[in-house]
């Protein structure tokens, strides 16, 4: 995780005023599935900050949408054309993955599912560790 990140979620803790001090932590989590059950997207990112929802991403609507209206407030409308930029190209990305594990493993017939978590936490002493889980 480059400097990019501690200043996202920076800028993200500023809104939140007093609630500032101490450790933060920003996830996202992304979720492919090649046989989704009827009526679900195949594709799923959810952004959130000390474990509050603050954005939504899936393969029906296609669009990054804020979830929680600080977030709304705090960011400008770029945010969220350059985010659902970044979300299809992670939906693109899971599922070229899924596509060449089904074929590796010749398992092409079956449903699998790809998870990842990637994200950041700013401690109490201001250093910052990254995360990113498959």
């Amino acid at each position: 995780m480059g400097p990019g990140w501690a200043l996202g979620l920076g800028l993200l803790l500023e809104t939140l005023g007093g609630a500032a001090g101490g450790s933060h932590s920003l996830r996202y989590f992304l979720t492919g599935v090649t046989h989704p059950s009827p009526g679900l997207p195949r594709f799923v990112s959810v952004g959130t900050v000390d474990g509050q929802l603050i954005n939504h991403y899936d393969s029906e609507g296609r669009r990054m949408e804020p979830r929680a209206e600080w977030v709304r407030a705090a960011v400008d409308p770029e945010f969220w054309d350059r985010n659902t930029r970044i979300s299809q190209g992670c939906e693109q990305n899971f599922h070229m993955n899924l596509d060449t594990l089904r074929e590796r493993y010749q398992q092409s017939g079956r449903s699998h599912t790809l998870q990842s978590v990637f994200g950041c936490d700013l401690l109490e002493d201001g250093a910052i560790r990254g995360l990113y889980q498959h």
